[in-house]
């Protein structure tokens, strides 16, 4: 399990979309966590997650609703290069954000059943995808920022800006998830061939 989130991590970046956090509530989250019948520390990195969102929420009785599935999706520059690495060719990537899109995948229809909102987004899949609308399964964001990376076994991946512009679609798909949706929970995920190279 990932390590929960440090307290100054949880420090909003951009004020209209969260108010300050409250200091008080890590403390006042692991009282109650404390009062509990059970062992100490015996849910393990559950209590500091469970602090974090207390935190974050500025509540002892934190919800996750509404939730929000992000799904970034781009191709991997060491697959196009070399079709060995796996089974699936690199228009997988393309086909699986129409999937998503259209609400006929996995993803869709697990976040359909939990009445989850999904957002897909496209960062770098080599095919054009340009086409592909939002939907009543899911929205639909096109922040292209290359045709795929590069093959790293020759030349770094991604470049620099290439990597900030990368790292700045993330960041403003939460936001707007956070903003238009009143995501209270983002659950992240990723598509792309040769993604486990």
């Amino acid at each position: 399990m990932p390590h929960p989130p440090s307290l100054e991590s949880l420090r909003p970046t951009s004020p209209e979309y969260s108010p300050p956090l409250d200091s008080r509530y890590p403390a006042l989250a692991e009282a109650r966590l404390a009062s509990l019948a059970k062992p100490a520390d015996s849910l393990g990195a559950l209590e500091q997650w469970s602090v974090a969102l207390c935190t974050a929420q500025a509540s002892l009785s934190p919800t996750a609703d509404p939730v929000c599935i992000l799904v970034f999706c781009a191709d991997h520059g060491v697959k196009m290069s070399d079709e060995t690495l796996s089974p699936y060719p690199p228009s997988v990537t393309g086909s699986v954000f129409r999937a998503l899109a259209a609400g006929v995948s996995c993803t869709a229809t697990l976040a359909r059943s939990v009445g989850a909102q999904l957002t897909v987004i496209d960062v770098g899949i080599a095919a054009d995808v340009s086409a592909v609308r939002p939907t009543d399964e899911a929205n639909v964001l096109h922040r292209k920022v290359a045709h795929g990376t590069a093959d790293f076994r020759s030349a770094p991946a991604m470049e620099e800006a290439a990597l900030q512009d990368a790292l700045a679609v993330g960041a403003e798909a939460v936001a707007l998830v956070a903003r238009e949706r009143g995501a209270r929970c983002a659950c992240i995920g990723e598509v792309g061939i040769g993604n486990t190279t």
